[in-house]
């Protein structure tokens, strides 16, 4: 049962998110840093995280995906936007590249 009449779930962060994405039971915020909190998005508590990474991509070439249960983000490369990276939020670990594009993704 949907309760479209509950008010509407907060909860703030350091700096205007550059961008947010919500999966199942998870949402991503990529902060300006380059930086991603995943949250619970029953609770709201941070589940994970992606340590910064100097820059976010800009507003042209931004994309930010979280799996269902916030396990992992896909975000583009900020130094090749024809490239996404694939990061674990439970290991501080760099990305995984995926296969790079022939062209840039839009």
């Amino acid at each position: 049962m949907s309760q479209w009449t509950a008010p509407p779930r907060r909860f703030t962060t350091t700096a205007a998110p550059t961008a947010i994405a919500a999966g199942r039971t998870a949402i991503a915020i990529e902060h300006a840093d380059g930086s991603v909190e995943v949250r619970a998005a029953s609770t709201l508590r941070t589940i994970g995280e992606v340590p910064a990474a100097g820059t976010a991509p800009g507003p042209d070439n931004g994309g930010l995906a979280v799996t269902p249960d916030g396990s992992h983000v896909a975000r583009f490369d900020a130094a090749d936007p024809r490239r996404v990276l694939l990061f674990n939020t439970h290991e501080a670990a760099q990305g995984i590249p995926l296969p790079v594009q022939p062209q840039p993704i839009t």
